[in-house]
């Protein structure tokens, strides 16, 4: 996802964005385990929150954002 990010590929981040979340459809790990993952997905979902920060300043407006998503 950062790989798409940093060329500036937001529809293939986005793509692996959401499978990240998908990994969270689970219910296979512990407690613990679920809890670490669930850090580490939402951890690079930062990077995702933090372009689409970026782009906002750029001058795209959050319903062109909205509409890429």
């Amino acid at each position: 996802m950062q790989r798409a990010l940093d060329s500036g590929n937001l529809k293939e981040a986005v793509k692996h964005a959401t499978s990240l979340i998908s990994e969270l459809r689970t219910s296979l790990l512990s407690p613990k385990h679920y809890y670490e993952l669930y850090m580490t997905v939402f951890d690079e979902l930062r990077y995702l929150e933090l372009f689409f920060m970026e782009e906002y300043r750029k001058g795209k407006s959050m319903a062109e954002l909205y509409e890429t998503v």
